[in-house]
């Protein structure tokens, strides 16, 4: 079976008709193909390619010497699975793909203002056996090799400046294992673990997890997971560490317990509670306005990224749904989180400043999201999708005072205007002997909401006010299209 697709985006060019003094717009093209050919009974081999590229556009009406322009991205990604099944207890697959990013972005005068790219090549390879009943082990084997190249320039009239030209590589292996194990009828358990070894810090980390799940009564499960996750440093964070010191992975200890009612085969109920631990997370010191002591402390030219934030997560989520082929589906599901972070240092070089804590940078108390939607003979649907968010910290040390926004020596103190937006959808499908077309309609922030999103603000020393730390995301937007399959 194959299947190629190709698609273009006027998105940008229908905000410019909505609303032509808006200041950014984004646009993109990409193809993709898919592949799945079966070698044999036992043997199927799978190809997929993606490649597309996307415009961003930015018209500022006083734009600077470093104001962005037109920034530039295309992508490719490849990716080859084989798969071989011997028998019905025993299958293993190896995948590889490869990635290929390249970015470009210009200034008001056609300069180009930072440009580089990323290249990743991974190989997986994973056996799973089931030998009998109850019983469910899978292992598998990890090589990534990663390269990236990173060019950043700033102007002062003609004059050009490198504030970044780097090029690095590394490269990680991983070695997995996870058993699903059924001891009884009502009962499941999964330990797992994960050992990786990333070249770039010379380092390698066990994290294990456990997992389980057991039907308390008909329809009623209690389920209950824990775990340690690391994520390590990135090249990009390397390019900011200071000489002779190395990074740690980031680390992570979670543990979440649920439960979930099943009433009829439609309707479906749960819920969650979690609490993760951070440790060793990556900050990148010096790097913000602030104020400390009644004065204004400005960012240092060279700052550095050290392993100094430490945190903790817990939350709640419910969630309702109601699943069906044809009549009436949607869910409605509601998120509680309260995330903090500490800096041993308050984010400053100065080995006697005090620990700092403050709200993470995507930490959102209430979250709301409903989807309803109701379908007429599968042919005529109608739906309906609500998203509220109380929104993120605005990023840095701002604070909202009358008159707007100023410099604060909190760290996240300001929050963006709550989130809401409503979306609806039309669509209507027409089936012929060896076709079918599909016609919908959509309008996209329904009630034509003003939403925001964090912008990177400036300031005036003097008086301390922080200007444009926000800007509004989209408009009412209205969509219409023909999806015709043959």
């Amino acid at each position: 079976s194959w299947m190629v697709a190709i698609r273009k985006s006027y998105i940008d060019w229908l905000l410019r008709k909505i609303d032509s003094t808006t200041d950014k717009t984004f646009g993109f093209t990409d193809a993709q193909g898919k592949l799945t050919f079966d070698l044999t009974p036992k043997q199927t081999l799978r190809v997929s390619l993606l490649a597309g590229r996307s415009v961003l556009r930015e018209n500022d009406p006083d734009p600077g010497v470093n104001t962005l322009e037109r920034a530039e991205n295309t992508t490719f990604i490849g990716n080859f699975q084989w798969r071989f099944t011997p028998s019905a207890k025993f299958a293993v697959s190896q995948q590889a793909y490869v990635l290929k990013a390249d970015y470009l972005n210009r200034v008001i005068d056609g300069r180009t203002r930072e440009e580089g790219g990323d290249l990743d090549v991974t190989w997986r390879g994973v056996a799973e056996w089931n030998p009998r009943t109850g019983h469910f082990l899978e292992f598998g084997l990890q090589a990534q090799s990663l390269e990236v190249d990173r060019i950043d320039r700033t102007f002062s009239g003609t004059r050009s400046t490198t504030l970044l030209d780097k090029n690095a590589a590394a490269s990680s292996q991983a070695i997995w294992a996870q058993y699903r194990w059924a001891p009884l009828t009502r009962v499941v358990v999964t330990p797992g673990f994960r050992v990786e070894h990333w070249g770039l810090i010379d380092r390698t980390e066990a994290s294990p997890w456990l997992l389980s799940e057991w039907e308390l009564l008909a329809n009623t499960k209690v389920k209950f997971g824990a775990g340690v996750q690391r994520q390590s440093p990135t090249i990009d964070h390397t390019f900011y560490t200071l000489p002779g010191t190395s990074l740690l992975p980031a680390r992570a200890v979670t543990i979440e317990g649920g439960l979930e009612h099943r009433f009829g085969a439609a309707w479906r109920a749960a819920g969650t509670i979690y609490h993760r631990s951070d440790d060793d997370g990556f900050r990148l010191r010096d790097a913000e306005f602030r104020i400390v002591n009644d004065r204004v402390v400005r960012p240092v030219a060279n700052p550095h990224i050290e392993n100094s934030l430490t945190g903790d997560t817990r939350g709640v989520e419910l969630v309702l749904e109601r699943r069906s082929a044809n009549g009436l589906t949607g869910w409605l599901s509601y998120a509680w989180n309260d995330s903090k972070l500490t800096d041993r240092r308050g984010g400053s070089s100065n080995p006697t400043a005090l620990p700092e804590t403050f709200p993470s940078d995507f930490d959102q108390r209430h979250t709301v999201n409903a989807y309803v939607a109701y379908r007429w003979s599968g042919r005529t649907s109608l739906s309906a999708r609500m998203r509220y968010g109380s929104n993120f910290p605005i990023q840095g040390y701002i604070q909202e005072v009358p008159n707007g926004y100023a410099l604060s020596a909190q760290r996240n103190g300001a929050r963006l205007p709550e989130y809401s937006r409503l979306d609806l959808r039309a669509d209507r499908t027409f089936t012929y002997r060896k076709s079918r077309l599909t016609l919908f309609m959509e309008v996209v922030n329904a009630m034509n909401r003003e939403n925001f999103r964090p912008n990177t603000p400036f300031f005036n020393l003097t008086t301390r006010q922080a200007f444009e730390p926000t800007e509004k995301l989209f408009p009412l937007l209205p969509v219409a299209g023909i999806l015709i399959e043959f």
